[in-house]
């Protein structure tokens, strides 16, 4: 559907914004469930796991590529605070964002 390929395309150039269902819904001129249920039966997730996914993905490519600090990963991925963006990429990637880095 057109809706999630707008959608997904948001999402992956806006990581470091604040994205909600709310607001991409609002952008696509669709209710929040709805958004949901087609975005669900297209990708096999949940506009938030997704969310989670691309942000993950991009911090990845930032600490293969760069020596840029944790933190400032974490706020160009959408992630400000530093001891949830390490919990959230533990639980992700199953390894800190050092270790990761190694």
């Amino acid at each position: 559907s057109k809706y999630v390929v707008t959608v997904s395309s948001y999402i992956k150039s806006h990581l470091e914004d604040r994205l909600s269902i709310q607001s991409l819904s609002s952008m696509v001129h669709l209710s929040p469930n709805y958004l949901g249920k087609i975005f669900f039966q297209k990708t096999g997730t949940f506009v938030h796991q997704y969310i989670t996914n691309c942000r993950m993905n991009k911090a990845c490519d930032l600490l293969r590529q760069t020596n840029l600090p944790i933190n400032a990963i974490g706020e160009m991925v959408g992630i400000a605070n530093p001891h949830y963006f390490s919990k959230l990429f533990r639980d992700t990637m199953v390894m800190s964002p050092s270790k990761y880095r190694g």
